[in-house]
C-alpha cells in the first residue's frame, strides 16, 4: 500500500498547529514539577541547599528517622525523593487522559474531555503494559551489556525503549482511530503496523531527531544565560517545546494510520450487502 508520506507529514503539522490542545498537559506538568521542587525550594530559602544529601537518605537507615525530626536538609531530601513517583504517576495519568482527548479531536469523532476519558483505562493499561515490557528491555540491555560491553548493551536498551515508545504512539492513535480499548490488542497492532510500514519508522526517527536537536539547543544556549533569571522563562520555553513535539509525534501516527484506514474503506464499502449483519 503507498502512502502520500508527504501529506502525512503536513497533516500532522497542522493537526500539532493547534498549540491549545497542547497546554492541558504542559499546566499539568508545570504544577506538578512546582510540587516536586517544593524542598528544594523550602531548603534553599533556609540556606540549606547544599546540604541535601540523597546519597545518605538511600544508604542509611538512621537518615529515615530524620525525616521525623527537625534536619530540615534530610527532610527535604526524603519528601522530594517520595513525591518523585508519584508525581510521575499522576503525570502518566494526564498523559493518558489528555492524549486521549487530543487524539479525539483530530480524529473529529468525540470531544477533548469525551475522548480523554473514553480512552483513559484503555491507555492507562497500556502504559503498564509498556513500563514492564520497558524493564524487560533493561534487563536484556543489561544481559547483553554483561556478555558483550557497556556501550553495545547501552545501545540495545536505548533502541527497544525508543521502539516500546513508538509502539505505544501508534497504539494510542489505532486506539481512537480503530476505536479499539484493548490494551493487549492496542500493542499488538501497533508493532504489527510499524514493522510492516517503514513510513512509521521513517517518522518516528525524525521525531528522535528533532528531540536530539532540543536538547542540542538546550545545553548550547543555557549556559549562556548564567544567573540571569530569564534563564526560568528559557526551561519553560524548552519544556512546553518537548511536550509539543511529543504531540507531533503521536499526530503524525494518527495520520498515517489515518490515511491507511481510508484507503481501504472503498474496497469495504464494495463487499457484498449480505455481509453487513456480521458487522453489526
Amino acid at each position: 500500500m503507498l502512502i502520500d508520506l508527504r501529506a502525512v507529514f503536513i497533516a500532522g503539522l497542522r493537526d500539532a498547529a493547534r498549540l491549545r490542545l497542547a497546554l492541558p498537559l504542559y499546566i499539568a506538568g508545570l504544577l506538578l514539577g512546582l510540587v516536586q521542587s517544593w524542598p528544594v525550594l523550602f531548603s534553599a530559602s533556609n540556606g540549606q541547599l547544599g546540604r541535601i544529601n540523597a546519597e545518605r537518605l538511600l544508604t542509611s537507615g538512621d537518615a529515615l528517622v530524620d525525616l521525623l525530626t527537625n534536619q530540615e536538609a534530610t527532610a527535604a531530601t526524603g519528601i522530594w525523593l517520595l513525591l518523585m513517583p508519584l508525581l510521575s504517576l499522576l503525570f502518566s495519568a494526564c498523559y493518558n487522559l489528555f492524549s486521549g482527548g487530543i487524539l479525539s479531536v483530530w480524529d473529529g469523532r468525540r470531544s477533548f474531555w469525551a475522548g480523554g476519558w473514553h480512552f483513559f483505562l484503555a491507555f492507562t493499561a497500556l502504559g503498564l503494559l509498556l513500563v514492564v515490557l520497558a524493564l524487560v528491555a533493561l534487563g536484556v540491555g543489561s544481559a547483553v551489556a554483561v556478555a558483550l560491553g557497556p556501550m553495545v548493551g547501552a545501545g540495545i536498551s536505548f533502541v527497544l525503549l525508543q521502539l516500546l515508545n513508538l509502539t505505544g504512539e501508534y497504539a494510542r492513535a489505532i486506539g481512537v482511530t480503530q476505536n479499539l480499548r484493548n490494551p493487549f490488542a492496542l500493542f499488538g497492532h501497533a508493532a504489527t503496523y510499524i514493522t510492516r510500514r517503514p513510513a512509521a519508522l521513517l517518522l518516528g526517527l525524525l521525531g528522535l531527531a528533532l528531540h536530539a536537536a532540543l536538547v542540542a539547543i538546550y545545553l548550547t544556549i543555557l549556559p549562556l544565560f548564567g544567573a540571569s533569571p530569564l534563564v526560568m522563562l528559557f526551561n519553560q520555553l524548552l519544556v512546553f517545546a518537548w511536550l509539543w513535539l511529543k504531540l507531533l509525534r503521536l499526530a503524525w501516527a494518527r495520520s498515517l494510520v489515518a490515511v491507511g484506514q481510508a484507503s481501504v474503506q472503498p474496497s469495504s464499502a464494495a463487499e457484498p450487502a449480505a455481509s453487513a449483519p456480521a458487522l453489526s
